[in-house]
């Protein structure tokens, strides 16, 4: 087994990211290995999430890894962008309303919703602000639908700190997900 902990205000970054884990591991067909949520909650002071430990190996092929990634997305299809509830990026909370057109979720859930995380921090200007209102009203043009036309499940954070080899050689993903195509 394997613990995180952190305060206990950040809860919702633990319920949340074993709603997520739950999702990619239900995926099956040769997506990615993921460890399994045992349990999450508060501890005094302290929140946590417990599950299942992953033994730590060095990754066979990031060819292999790419196409159980590929795999993933494949059999996490869904008719809406989006998931169930807010989930985190860290502790940082992500919209997720479901929504049709994948292009007014990215633009308005992702992209919107961080831009405005800044602006209420303090930063951009007048000039970022025509320049995002610019990029937010191309985007149908910019970047293309999904050639399969329907979402797909996706590790919503995948940097190098949320997958890992396994002892089988098999990359795994162990947090964070979203949903779009």
């Amino acid at each position: 087994m394997f613990l995180k902990e952190n305060r206990g205000d950040l809860l919702p970054m633990f319920s949340s990211e074993s709603e997520g884990l739950l999702a990619l591991g239900s995926a099956g067909g040769g997506a990615p290995p993921v460890p399994r949520p045992l349990a999450w909650g508060r501890d005094g002071e302290n929140s946590f999430l417990l599950m299942d430990a992953v033994k730590t190996g060095r990754l066979d092929s990031g060819e292999k890894f790419g196409a159980s990634l590929a795999l993933l997305h494949r059999n996490g299809r869904s008719e809406l962008c989006g998931f169930q509830g807010e989930n985190r990026i860290g502790s940082t909370p992500q919209n997720n309303k479901q929504m049709q057109s994948w292009h007014d979720f990215f633009g308005e859930q992702r992209l919107g919703f961080q831009w405005e995380l800044a602006r209420g921090k303090g930063y951009g200007d007048f000039s970022d602000e025509k320049a995002m209102a610019s990029l937010l009203s191309r985007l149908r043009d910019i970047l293309p639908e999904s050639e399969e036309g329907r979402p797909s499940l996706l590790h919503g954070d995948l940097w190098g700190g949320n997958w890992m080899a396994g002892e089988d050689g098999r990359g795994g993903v162990i947090s964070t997900i979203s949903r779009y195509s």
